[in-house]
């Protein structure tokens, strides 16, 4: 089990990164974004199929997972080789209370099964 300053910084990403994303793109895939900058894609998406959405929507969230993945991996190499970046929660660092927090992500009891409410895309 994590520390919980490093499970108050997971919460933060899958929440307001992850989710928020997904979320984004299922309203999307809906119509339901009323900006200029949304309505041609939208457009585009209304002729998918049911199962075409699906699929492009699992290829977000394994796009946003790869993404989360190498951003943390990338910011334990910035702290740890180069002590070029911390980040901190409650004066706590994050990075160095986490055994590897590019993997606190993932698994039966990462950030993304226990904070996330979007359960696809999870190996």
């Amino acid at each position: 089990m994590s520390a919980p300053h490093v499970d108050e910084f997971g919460r933060l990403v899958v929440n307001s990164l992850r989710d928020e994303a997904i979320d984004f793109f299922d309203g999307l895939a809906v119509g339901r974004w009323r900006s200029p900058q949304t309505s041609s894609l939208q457009s585009e998406m209304a002729s998918f199929t049911d199962a075409q959405r699906d699929i492009v929507r699992r290829c977000v969230i394994k796009s946003l997972d790869v993404g989360i993945h190498s951003f943390l991996f990338n910011l334990s190499e910035l702290h740890d080789r180069f002590h070029k970046i911390d980040v901190t929660v409650e004066e706590q660092s994050v990075i160095d209370a986490s055994d590897g927090l590019h993997g606190e992500s993932f698994g039966d009891d990462g950030w993304i099964r226990r904070f996330g409410k979007h359960s696809e895309g999870r190996d």
